[in-house]
């Protein structure tokens, strides 16, 4: 991961976040699920059960160490929202068991960002549902200060998504419904803070 890198590789300069996580994986579904089903209009009981069952799953995947079992009770979780066909629930449930993902769910991003030194910009938008800038923005920025870090600049965005596009929901489903691929802002953003940065040998 990107922070993880830079805080070991000396010759990396400065660091751009983009919708980066700032809390572990797990924390962050839970709160994508719950932002996702309430902006998509669902009642207030059914976004509360849809979190009862994210966490459910989670407390599977951390306590039931036979994979057999653990597969069957995530299912079993995932069934109770309602009928779903095995062809749509099983790469659902590969996905949850993947290497990749459970290293996701565990990992904490905030040591690795304490540890970086060089300049960092991180950026979110304010429509993003999937890593809430809510949760994320405020957690990078104090783990990046409680490393001693004062090269820190902290964008949120507004009107713009987990992908940085101009949107008018923040949902998934909009993703592909939208013309452009990045705002003009976040390029202009970017290379200007980049332009800005003194030279490595002038940094103390």
């Amino acid at each position: 991961m990107g922070p993880a890198a830079a805080a070991k590789d000396p010759t990396i300069a400065f660091v751009v976040l983009l919708a980066a996580p700032g809390v572990p994986g797990e924390a962050i579904v839970v709160e994508q699920t719950e932002r996702i089903t309430r902006r998509s209009g669902l009642p207030e009981p059914e976004v509360i059960k849809a979190v009862s069952r994210q966490r459910q799953i989670f407390d599977t995947l951390r306590s039931v160490k036979d994979e057999t079992t653990a597969r069957a009770r995530v299912a079993e979780i995932l069934r109770s929202a309602g009928p779903i066909d095995d062809a749509v629930l099983a790469p659902q449930i590969d996905v949850l068991f993947s290497p990749w993902f459970r290293a996701f769910m565990a990992h904490d991003p905030r040591p690795d960002l304490a540890r970086l030194r060089v300049p960092v910009l991180a950026l979110a938008g304010e429509l993003d549902l999937q890593v809430s800038p809510d949760q994320n923005l405020p957690e990078i920025e104090r783990a990046l200060r409680r490393g001693k870090n004062r090269r820190v600049t902290v964008h949120r965005l507004p009107g713009l998504n987990h992908l940085f596009q101009p949107a008018r929901t923040g949902l998934v489903a909009e993703y592909g419904m939208i013309e452009q691929t990045l705002a003009p802002q976040v390029l202009v953003l970017v290379s200007d803070w980049i332009a800005g940065l003194e030279p490595p040998a002038a940094r103390p």
